[in-house]
């Protein structure tokens, strides 16, 4: 952000539009809510572990029906909820076509990644090995590698892996999306009751792309480096006076 790499400013070609389709109106299968909610039961998601992680009235600004309500949509809608890796999608292709990014002509790059801390590492080697499980990360030998880095997530203790993809914005085309108007938005919610909703767990991996647009978001990952190995083959053997043979 602070260095301000824009897009380029040309012609999107229409090969490079997306395309939003609505096979079938999901507002009419969705279910209804009852105004008197049960008492909460575990379901095949949802279960006692998920409920106890939502956290839903830490504040105690609801009331107890209230409270249920919550529970009893968060319920009815379990399967759109990830709670692991594993467990994250992404859009139907039913309704979004794969993205394809367009660039200019350019020469692919290969940028070094910053050092990661020594008391992260493994950290980050388990975070990576979760999304090669779940299909988000996938093994390549492109051309192009981005550097990554890590930040913490706003309960100050999990890690979030983050891409610095300034060169692809670099080259990269521009289409004419805005930001929304946000006095207009705000106004119209004038003397009418706000709900917010959190999300918990986050969900930034929804659209697929393009297989020709895989190799942009290359990026190296760490190799595990085996300390324990290391330590505990050290062998020092006394070979005269006040000499020593360190053997690896």
């Amino acid at each position: 952000m602070a260095n301000q790499i824009k897009p380029v400013a040309m012609t999107l070609l229409e090969d490079f539009w997306i395309i939003q389709h609505i096979p079938t109106d999901l507002l009419e299968i969705l279910p209804e809510i009852s105004s008197n909610p049960p008492n909460f039961s575990p379901g095949e998601c949802y279960t006692l572990e998920c409920k106890s992680a939502m956290n839903v009235n830490q504040e105690q600004f609801l009331w107890p029906e209230e409270e249920k309500l919550v529970h009893h949509l968060i319920k009815l809608q379990e399967f759109a909820f990830a709670w692991t890796e594993d467990e994250k999608g992404k859009f139907l292709s039913d309704y979004f076509n794969p993205v394809v990014i367009s660039t200019v002509k350019h020469i692919p790059w290969s940028l070094k990644n910053i050092p990661i801390p020594p008391g992260i590492f493994f950290c980050i080697v388990e975070i990576i090995k979760g999304k090669l499980a779940a299909g988000i990360y996938k093994p390549s030998n492109f051309s192009y590698q981005s550097c990554w880095f890590c930040i913490l997530k706003k309960d100050r203790k999990l890690l979030q892996l983050m891409h610095d993809l300034q060169s692809l914005n670099l080259v990269a085309i521009k289409d004419a999306g805005l930001p929304p108007m946000v006095e207009q938005y705000a106004k119209s919610f004038g003397g009418r009751g706000c709900y917010g909703v959190v999300t918990n767990f986050i969900q930034p991996y929804l659209h697929q792309f393009f297989y020709n647009s895989h190799s942009l978001n290359g990026y190296g990952k760490p190799l595990k480096r085996p300390f324990n190995r290391y330590q505990s083959c050290l062998e020092v053997i006394s070979i005269g006076r006040d000499i020593r043979q360190i053997n690896w």
